[in-house]
């Protein structure tokens, strides 16, 4: 067994999902969205399906980062 490692980065208005399923630090994009608006002061959820077969699906851990400064917090605030 090998642990699948999952990022999902949110940066200047662009969602990316990349993979490393081998755990060889080399990651392969899953896929890109341009011009995505997420709002501030929400929760992470995550789940996960087999189909009909039946299958565990552990979460070991979760690490978020803070990708921008400050400066560009103060001047941008989605909640309104």
């Amino acid at each position: 067994d090998t642990d699948t490692l999952v990022a999902i980065r949110y940066q200047n208005d662009r969602l990316t999902v990349s993979t490393d399923i081998e755990g060889k630090n080399i990651w392969k994009e899953c896929f890109a969205v341009p011009d995505v608006r997420l709002p501030t002061h929400y929760y992470f959820g995550f789940s996960a399906a087999t189909g009909d077969l039946s299958d565990n699906h552990d979460i070991i851990s979760v690490h978020t980062y803070q990708l921008e400064t400050s400066e560009q917090r103060r001047t941008e605030n989605r909640r309104n």
